[in-house]
């Protein structure tokens, strides 16, 4: 099988989530990871399935083009043509430019007789040579060749004018960082390299914002294999020198196919590998075991002050335990940064020379001794450090390995121990392992913490060995009871609308508002506060010109007013709004969000992401751009329309302030949005910022538009 694929070492466009962290513990739909799904479908011939998980796996990761082009495959054996060739012409536009995977493409044999698809070949190739490359360095003594094998990524080489077939250089290849090549530094170090017997390969023409599935694969299938043909180059088991998203990419390479490999350096990257197809889906690497991980030797440069030095102190002792051959090298009082410079290149050199002479140079480092060296963790680095012990509780949870579950979840207790969700989480895995006692005294802290989501309780499967038991059916009734628990945010004094609350199980205390001689159901438009606060005294007293122009309002009225979080959309889609079927004269099949500053952030997102349908979108101080993980240096990219028809037409009605960062933002997403086909109505505001701009002017620009709407009942 040739296709793109949804490979775990490929799985690699966001290595790191600033997701909230132990709401990621929640049950997944489906434990099996869509790339195994979609691996097994193919293997069954079941095209149908093929196109449903791509579709799944475009819902998940929008700006991506390999699921468009799986989405092809699957349509062109099931002989709908035009939307391959559609899905096709979409991977493209994402950065798909590989001719030669397409004409060898089993999949995708049906659309050969297309005159269109040979159009797609062509111009694939074309944007695949479009653009210019990075401008290399003069280096004395070096001798420079570049080339841009087709279906591969353009690049560099450096290697010694000595170097013959007879007396070749081994091959060292650089994988970039996040939002820039870095090539300006690294190829500096050619000439060093290359007195070491190393050729220097770095990459001169592609996207710096990532590492992208289409991107590995270029790597691997096309240019790894036009730089071993390179006279005077061993390429057949190329070392891989990477830094931060480089690095992790390279020890995810490491860890899925090791013989192919000789060694690897790494800055900055992290024991965690990428599991399911998605920047929210990391789990630790497993104690490596395979002879080629034995053999391949691994210097790893960490800052002491980065958070996941804590990271290799865990998972080390495993793999010094498994054979593996790995120098650890902890760089005092620094961060996540690039340290080949100086002492650390030094040190990397040494290692390099002993690597080359067959030497085994294993050193463990002092960071790996029993006291592990205590940093004081700002909150951004709490934040990450707690994102990916949720994030390896899945990949650990998801393939069994409940006891190493557990141990994640009681890390997050120690860091956190006053929010529910790590609780949550090793009652999980504690009922999993059958210690039902144990699992029951972890609900009841999540209880006793706040965690009062009875749906969530009786729907995990994880807990279903707990199902039955006296002391889990009292627990249910203490949620239930906590759910119910607390004061809602006051109601005003409204006139000529019709009132309703309500507190569905599982999903948020709310209040919705009527027109009170409503005799056709009215279109739902949904409020989603920002982070700290309801602001449900600004909003609701609009509800009375809402109602008169034939639209329902729901106001939550009871919940954490902190940013929105995975839980909280799944309990306010999931939950609250089918609670609303019996109530008459309400629509709420197409719901429009309306939204203030994280508000309106995850109604784009939801929008993005293609979840819905949605009527359409009400956006206040909301940047039109991607969450950027952390330590990224690139600026944000625009969020992609929907791919479904429905959404993508969803209206948006947007306010930005002119002196808001991401005014200028919004003025690019205008073009480019509107040219995709996404109704947009931009309002700029002079002289503001980032703040509410609802005032009585702008909601009549608000109602103007609301009246156009295709959703509007007469």
């Amino acid at each position: 099988m040739s296709r793109i694929g949804l490979a775990p070492a490929l799985c690699l466009a966001v290595l790191l989530s600033d997701t909230p962290v132990f709401a990621q513990m929640l049950p997944d739909a489906d434990p099996v990871p869509l790339w195994d799904q979609l691996e097994r479908a193919y293997q069954r011939g079941d095209f149908q399935r093929v196109v449903a998980l791509s579709r799944k796996a475009i819902v998940d990761m929008p700006t991506m083009p390999a699921p468009r082009y799986e989405l092809a495959c699957g349509l062109a054996m099931l002989g709908n043509k035009n939307a391959a060739l559609e899905a096709l012409a979409e991977a493209l536009a994402l950065g798909f430019h590989d001719p030669a995977q397409l004409r060898e493409e089993e999949y995708l044999k049906p659309l050969h007789d297309e005159p269109l698809f040979w159009t797609v070949v062509k111009d694939a190739r074309e944007m695949e040579q479009l653009g210019k490359a990075e401008p290399g360095p003069k280096l004395e003594g070096v001798r420079t060749l570049e080339d841009f094998p087709e279906g591969g990524l353009r690049y560099r080489l450096h290697m010694s004018p000595e170097a013959t077939p007879q007396k070749p250089q081994r091959l060292l290849v650089w994988l970039h960082p996040t939002g820039e090549s870095m090539n300006d530094r690294v190829e500096l170090l050619a000439p060093r390299l290359n007195k070491l017997g190393l050729a220097l390969a770095v990459f001169t023409q592609k996207p710096w914002n990532g590492w992208q599935p289409e991107d590995a694969m270029r790597m691997i299938k096309r240019t790894l294999p036009a730089l071993a043909k390179v006279p005077g180059v061993d390429g057949k088991r190329p070392y891989l020198f990477g830094f931060s998203a480089g690095g992790q990419l390279a020890l995810t390479l490491w860890s899925e196919n090791p013989e192919r490999y000789a060694g690897m350096i790494l800055d900055a990257a992290y024991p965690i590998s990428s599991v399911h197809y998605g920047p929210d889906s990391m789990g630790n690497v497993r104690s490596p075991t395979a002879p080629g991980h034995l053999a391949a030797p691994l210097f790893v440069a960490v800052g002491t002050k980065d958070s996941g030095a804590r990271l290799w102190q865990r998972v080390a002792p495993r793999w010094k335990k498994a054979g593996v051959n790995l120098t650890y090298h902890p760089v005092p009082e620094r961060g996540h940064e690039y340290f080949f410079e100086g002492a650390a290149l030094d040190a990397v050199e040494a290692w390099l020379r002993k690597v080359l002479a067959g030497e085994r140079p294993s050193d463990y480092g002092p960071l790996l001794n029993e006291q592990p060296v205590e940093t004081t963790l700002t909150p951004e680095e709490r934040a990450e450090h707690l994102n990916r012990l949720a994030l390896e509780f899945r990949e650990a949870y998801g393939a069994g390995d409940f006891e190493g579950a557990a141990s994640l979840a009681r890390s997050g207790i120690a860091l956190m121990p006053q929010q529910p969700y790590p609780y949550w989480a090793l009652a999980r895995a504690l009922a999993q392992m059958k210690h039902l006692e144990e699992a029951l005294s972890a609900l009841d802290d999540a209880v006793e913490r706040g965690f009062s989501n009875t749906a969530a309780l009786r729907e995990d499967q994880g807990l279903a060995s707990l199902h039955g038991k006296e002391r889990f059916e009292r627990l249910l009734k203490a949620v239930r009871e906590k759910e119910t628990q607390g004061t809602p945010e006051p109601a005003p004094k409204l006139e000529g609308v019709k009132v309703v609350e309500d507190h569905p199980e599982g999903g948020f205390r709310f209040r919705l508002y009527l027109h009170p001689q409503a005799s056709r159901p009215q279109p739902l438009i949904v409020w989603l506060h920002p982070k700290g606060a309801s602001l449900c005294g600004t909003v609701e007293p609009f509800a009375p010109r809402l109602t008169q122009a034939g639209f329902a309002l729901l106001v939550p009225t009871m919940k954490a007013w902190t940013e929105w979080q995975g839980q909280d959309l799944e309990r306010l889609m999931r939950r609250t709004l089918p609670a609303l079927g019996t109530i008459p004269n309400v629509d709420f099949s197409a719901p429009i969000l309306w939204g203030q500053g994280d508000g309106a952030q995850a109604a784009l997102a939801l929008w993005s992401n293609g979840l819905g349908p949605l009527g359409g979108l009400i956006l206040g101080a909301a940047p039109p751009t991607e969450d950027q993980p952390p330590g990224a240096q690139a600026a944000p990219n625009l969020l992609s329309p929907p791919l479904e028809d429905a959404n993508r037409r969803a209206p948006l009605f947007a306010l930005v302030g002119e002196k808001s960062p991401s005014a200028a933002a919004w003025a690019k997403a205008a073009t480019l949005w509107r040219s995709q086909g996404v109704p947009l109505a931009l309002n700029s505001i002079p002289e503001r910022g980032d703040e509410w701009l609802f005032d009585d002017a702008r909601f009549d620009e608000l109602l103007k538009w609301l009246a156009k709407l295709p959703v509007r009942n007469p």
